[in-house]
């Protein structure tokens, strides 16, 4: 029965992608190491649907997310297993996760489709069999293109790096790092100390940590030292989701995301890294005199999972408070005397809430304020 909802799903992007009844999608598709065999099937029902694809081969989600920005396709789709559930993430061609349209699309699509096909049908244009590219080297050939760019005739000869051990089990985006920094020649260590720069990866490739001694940077601050330190790099401009902190977005000065590989240093851990590396190498400085300059900020996130009417909890903050729509137009920003926050809808019910302040504590304080007004005390 999965096997079948997997040829469905495969049937209804085909529907949903194809620009007209006689041309067909063309899809990047990569996946994670235990669902090798479930590519496999996905991309016999693309093909068979008269789609074009690229197997990617393994890979992370958001290595799959950028290869599929590079390829000129109309969508992407990475497939990956947790707690023995099989995840299908789907990206539209310029490596972005698919808006509520496209979702509708495919929904209506899968609905409509009971059964797979006893017969292939194809297109007015063939099926081309599927093309297997190396997706994993041509990420880190870009990578190492960008690095190169940024640091011209300097090297990172002369900064230190230990990758977490932790991050390196199975983590595609730690194994991209690694295989990046040999070829730049910096001196990689396998013993963390205080004097190391010291980095983790989450499983998706979306998040970075560094540490250094007592200094610890999440992703958010890698990406302010990146922000303040743009025009060394010679990034002109970087785009910053609209439900990043607003000190980043100020920083970022540029709400419009284009298919630069700039665009990807906000959503790609691996590209921050880099960048975060470069600019510590280009100023010539401990790593901890470019954090001391940037903002001081806090970041707190919770969620409100239970059953609410989502428009009409949005509807009274919005009322309460001066909100400012976000870019996308999902959910609102408040601007408040203690911080700042952001409330969206979540992926598939209640209401996600990040804040924003000078410290942990008033970020956290401000979450459970607004969390308070959501549950009506």
């Amino acid at each position: 029965e999965g096997y079948s909802d997997i040829l469905r799903l495969s049937d209804a992007l085909n529907t949903a992608f194809a620009k007209s009844g006689n041309t067909g999608a063309f899809f990047a598709v990569m996946s994670d190491g235990s669902t090798e065999h479930l590519r496999s099937l996905f991309i016999t029902g693309l093909v068979r649907g008269g789609a074009g694809v690229y197997d990617c081969l393994e890979g992370s989600r958001n290595m799959c997310a950028f290869i599929t920005s590079r390829l000129d396709v109309d969508a992407g789709v990475f497939i990956t297993s947790e707690n023995e559930k099989i995840y299908f993430c789907v990206f539209s061609g310029d490596g972005q996760v698919i808006d509520c349209n496209d979702e509708r699309k495919i929904s209506k699509a899968f609905s409509l489709t009971s059964e797979p096909p006893c017969s292939p049908v194809y297109s007015k244009t063939a099926a081309m069999s599927p093309v297997r590219i190396p997706a994993r080297q041509m990420y880190e050939a870009y990578l190492l293109r960008f690095a190169g760019r940024m640091m011209q005739n300097s090297s990172l000869s002369d900064i230190r790096v230990c990758i977490s051990c932790d991050s390196k089990k199975e983590n595609k985006a730690a194994t991209a790092f690694e295989n990046v920094l040999m070829q730049l020649s910096a001196p990689l260590t396998y013993e963390s100390s205080k004097e190391i720069l010291v980095f983790s990866f989450n499983g998706d490739g979306s998040r970075a940590t560094v540490r250094k001694g007592n200094t610890i940077l999440d992703h958010e601050h890698i990406l302010a030292v990146i922000l303040k330190n743009k025009e060394i790099l010679g990034i002109e401009k970087m785009y910053v989701d609209e439900n990043s902190p607003a000190v980043l977005r100020n920083m970022a000065d540029n709400s419009k995301r284009t298919l630069d590989i700039e665009s990807f240093v906000c959503s790609d851990a691996v590209f921050a890294a880099i960048c975060f590396l470069c600019a510590v190498s280009l100023r010539g400085e401990e790593a901890e005199v470019l954090c001391d300059e940037i903002p001081l900020f806090e970041i707190y996130k919770d969620e409100y999972v239970a059953d609410v009417n989502r428009g009409e909890t949005l509807l009274r903050l919005s009322r309460l408070y001066n909100d400012t729509k976000n870019e996308s137009g999902d959910g609102i920003r408040l601007s408040l005397a203690d911080g700042n926050v952001t409330v969206i809808p979540g992926r598939f019910k209640g209401l996600k809430i990040i804040t924003e302040a000078q410290s942990m504590e008033a970020a956290r304080e401000l979450c459970i304020k607004i969390g308070d007004i959501i549950k009506g005390k």
